[in-house]
């Protein structure tokens, strides 16, 4: 998926670049990336309790497991 490989290169870059220059912005550029993954996974989650989704599907959607 595309989306997913984007997903992924960006997550790679931004922990590629806080490690390469660790008293710059990029590491906390880095952070708000991760937290917004974080929050994202969060609210997947409330979501997939609010509409009564089996625990085994809530955790595979936010693991992002086929």
């Amino acid at each position: 998926d595309l989306e997913e490989t984007y997903l992924k290169i960006l997550g790679q870059i931004h922990a590629k670049d806080s490690r390469k220059n660790p008293y710059s912005v990029a590491v906390i550029n880095a952070y708000f990336y991760y937290k917004e993954i974080e929050l994202h996974k969060i609210i997947t989650a409330i979501e997939s309790i609010r509409y009564g989704l089996k625990p085994g599907d809530i955790q595979s959607i936010v693991l992002g497991q086929s």
